[in-house]
C-alpha cells in the first residue's frame, strides 16, 4: 500500500499548501502554452513546420498535468497513474527533442523579420536608384532633344542667312558653309554623310 505524498510533507499545512499553490501556478502556465501556440499556428497559415508547435504543445500540456497529479498524490497514492502520465511525458519529451534537432538547421535558415526589412530596405534603396537614373535618363534625352532643336533653329537661320557663315572646329575643319558664302566666295560646299561641309 502506498502513502500519500501528504505523510512526507508530516501534513503540515504551510508545506502542503506551498506545494499546491506552486504546483497549480506552474500548471496553469504550462496548460496557456498550448493555448497560445495553437492560436498562433491556427492565424499564421503561412508557417512552415507548423508540427513542431502542435508536439511542443502537447509535450507542455503533459508536463502541466505530472503538476495536477503531484498535488492530487498529496492526498490520494495514485502514484501508478502518476508514472503513466510522466511516462507519456517523458515519450514526448524524447519524441519533440529527437524532431527538434535535426529540423534546427532548416528552421535557422527561415528569415527573420530583421533579415525581411533589410531585404525590404535594400529593395527600396534600389527603387529609388532606379528611379533616380530614369530621371537622370530622361533629362539627358530632353538635352539632346533640346539641342537637336537648336541646332535645327540655328542651321536653318544660318542656311537663309544673306550674310555669309563659316564654322571651323579646333582642327580648322569647315563644319558649316552657308550658301551666302558659296555665293560670296563662288565656291560650292560639299555636304558628306558625316554632315561637315568642306570648300
Amino acid at each position: 500500500m502506498f502513502s500519500p505524498h501528504g505523510i512526507c510533507l508530516l501534513w503540515e499545512p504551510e508545506l502542503i499548501w506551498l506545494h499546491v499553490v506552486s504546483d497549480a501556478l506552474i500548471a496553469l502556465a504550462y496548460f496557456s502554452i498550448p493555448f497560445a501556440l495553437a492560436i498562433f499556428v491556427l492565424k499564421r497559415r503561412d508557417l512552415r513546420f507548423g508540427w513542431v508547435y502542435w508536439s511542443f504543445g502537447i509535450f507542455i500540456m503533459a508536463c502541466g498535468l505530472t503538476h495536477v497529479l503531484s498535488i492530487y498524490t498529496l492526498w490520494v497514492p495514485v502514484y501508478g497513474i502518476e508514472g503513466l502520465v510522466k511516462a507519456a511525458t517523458a515519450a514526448a519529451s524524447v519524441f519533440t527533442a529527437g524532431m527538434l534537432w535535426p529540423l534546427l538547421p532548416k528552421l535557422l535558415t527561415i528569415p527573420s523579420p530583421f533579415e525581411f526589412r533589410q531585404v525590404q530596405e535594400a529593395l527600396k534603396d534600389e527603387e529609388i536608384k532606379a528611379r533616380d537614373s530614369e530621371t537622370l535618363l530622361a533629362q539627358f534625352r530632353a538635352a539632346q532633344r533640346a539641342q537637336r532643336e537648336s541646332m535645327a533653329r540655328l542651321t536653318a537661320v544660318v542656311e537663309t542667312a544673306l550674310d555669309g557663315f563659316i564654322l571651323i572646329d579646333a582642327r580648322g575643319r569647315i563644319l558649316l558653309f552657308n550658301p551666302a558664302c558659296e555665293r560670296l566666295f563662288g565656291y560650292r560646299a560639299t555636304r558628306s554623310s558625316t554632315k561637315t561641309s568642306r570648300c
